[in-house]
């Protein structure tokens, strides 16, 4: 399947929409605190068009092993730097994994764990 038929991978308004949370976000931040609470734990989640990469996060910190997907500038230019700033903490406290990975993946943007250079 290639994404690449619906949309060129630095179409401007595509790209530009990764950089924004969206109200989906606090919705899930708020099914998080309430009837959700304990129940990620372990479990693994795929967040697809991950932009800035909140609700995935959220999900890692309730305990669960996430997987941010999104376009390679999107990736790049905000989920990498927030996946590094929040996970080293949470994952010192819990068992918990969380990756970054261009939804577009090929082998110039392959799957890469937060901070690798490659």
């Amino acid at each position: 399947f290639n994404l690449s038929l619906f949309f060129e991978e630095e179409d401007s308004l595509v790209a530009s929409t990764g950089f924004m949370v969206w109200d989906a976000s606090y919705t899930i931040i708020d099914l998080l605190k309430g009837e959700l609470a304990g129940r990620l734990r372990g479990k693994r989640v795929l967040e697809l068009g991950s932009g800035t990469g909140l609700a995935g996060l959220c999900c890692a910190a309730a305990g669960a092993h996430v997987l941010l997907t999104d376009l390679p500038s999107v990736v790049e230019g905000v989920i990498d730097k927030n996946v590094k700033s929040n996970v080293d903490r949470q994952q010192q406290q819990s068992q918990t994994s969380t990756t970054a990975m261009p939804a577009l993946a090929s082998e110039q943007h392959p799957a890469r764990q937060p901070g690798s250079t490659s």
